[in-house]
């Protein structure tokens, strides 16, 4: 096993799937330290200095993707929090404030020039934010596997 070092995912990266407002206001609000939890959506919720935590976790995703396409290794696993799949592309969701998994598979299309990508979502709740993302989207394919009526409700 090779351990990879996470690096911040930069604004340009987390705006191939997100919009540049919510990352302003998710980076603003996280310089705010006057009280002790900031929610950016339902069940979204960060303390301050969140920004870059949440930063850290889709660069984590965006070095695996790296150290695969640059052939150092075969396949990673990216073990980031908090986690990514609820997050759209204007508001967190689920504890989730930037899809990690999105913005990975947004680079491999962008800087990778990759034509045809799978996302396979394998969770207990539906990966609602990254379908969202990528449902207009010819080159990445989304799979989610999950239990029926959990999280979020109705999708």
């Amino acid at each position: 096993m090779t351990h990879l070092k996470p690096r911040a995912a930069t604004e340009d990266e987390l705006a191939r799937v997100h919009c540049r407002d919510y990352i302003a206001r998710v980076r603003q609000m996280s310089g705010d330290d006057s009280k002790g939890h900031h929610t950016v959506g339902h069940q979204a919720t960060f303390a301050p200095g969140g920004y870059d935590i949440a930063a850290l976790a889709a660069g984590g995703a965006l070095v695996a993707l790296e150290a695969v396409m640059r052939g150092e290794v075969h396949n990673a696993y990216a073990l980031t929090r908090p986690p990514g799949h609820h997050a759209e592309r204007a508001e967190g969701m689920g504890f989730c404030i930037f899809n990690n998994v999105a913005v990975a598979a947004a680079a491999a299309v962008a800087v990778h020039g990759l034509r045809r990508v799978a996302v396979v979502d394998f969770d207990v709740h539906h990966g609602n934010g990254t379908q969202r993302m990528f449902e207009s989207d010819p080159c990445v394919l989304f799979v989610s596997l999950h239990q029926d009526s959990n999280y979020p409700l109705h999708s």
